[in-house]
């Protein structure tokens, strides 16, 4: 009798840790434009409009689109609009972001284009409140982004969401700006090294909820959804696809996710 009750005691101990840890911010503040389109990803882009450049987000703009893009810090902490960690794939050279200043940065031109990487408040600037902003902080270590990013953001009056892989980066977000909708990043598989493989792997499973409680949840599309998700998914937590191809793959997989964010708009 003693061993049952003592059993029993510890599986609901554990089951009650659980939800303490995974449980989402009790009432969404994410916006419900987020999840009535296709968000564009990076802009709306092409062979001759670089993702994540203000030609795309401009594209964005007139197709009437969300648009989810990347923010890094350079070596002065300006937050500019770049997805990879240097400037090989997208400009030809092998310079990492973090290293440069930005005015050191302008002079890397986007897929030979013309246009140089956009600063966050070129962004913001370009966008005016227009269509909603998916903005995700990018970096595996604990940088200044949260801080950077909440500056420029501060005082912006259009619709915008933050989200990460990084929980550390949400967590202080949560604490610098407490109403601005947040979402963690994450999906099966996640990481390259042993650490962030773990780590992606804890985080998988929402087990860092409890450090900044999401208001939604951004999960790779073609991935299974772990029990952690679909428990804040039962408990009204929006979650967003990310990142499928062009509109037949959104129409296909739109009733399976709340949001999509989606390549290949271009021709809308």
């Amino acid at each position: 009798m003693v061993t049952t009750i003592i059993c029993t005691a510890v599986v609901l101990s554990a089951v009650l840790l659980y939800l303490f840890l995974i449980f989402p911010s009790r009432k969404s503040k994410l916006s419900a434009e987020f999840t009535t389109c296709p968000i564009a990803h990076r802009g709306v882009h092409s062979e001759n409009c670089p993702e994540n450049s203000l030609s795309a987000f401009e594209g964005a703009l007139r197709a009437g689109l969300p648009s989810e893009f990347d923010v890094r810090l350079t070596r002065d902490k300006v937050p500019v609009v770049f997805h990879d960690k240097d400037l090989k794939r997208m400009c030809g050279f092998d310079v990492n972001v973090a290293t440069v200043t930005y005015e050191e940065l302008r002079k890397y031109p986007l897929s030979g284009s013309g246009e140089c990487i956009p600063t966050l408040s070129q962004v913001l600037s370009a966008v005016e409140g227009k269509v909603p902003l998916l903005i995700e902080l990018k970096g595996e270590d604990r940088s200044d982004i949260a801080l950077r990013v909440a500056d420029v953001i501060r005082d912006y009056k259009g619709t915008l969401a933050v989200e990460s892989f990084n929980p550390y980066h949400l967590m202080r977000m949560r604490r610098l700006m407490p109403n601005v909708p947040l979402g963690l990043l994450s999906g099966r598989r996640i990481g390259k090294t042993p650490f962030t493989v773990l780590f992606g792997y804890v985080a998988m499973h929402m087990l860092t909820n409890f450090l900044f409680r999401p208001d939604f949840i951004a999960f790779r599309y073609t991935d299974r959804l772990p029990l952690g998700v679909r428990i804040c998914r039962k408990i009204s937590t929006p979650i967003i696809g990310w990142t499928c191809g062009g509109e037949a793959a959104y129409s296909e997989n739109r009733r399976n996710f709340d949001g999509l964010i989606c390549d290949g708009l271009g021709k809308r």
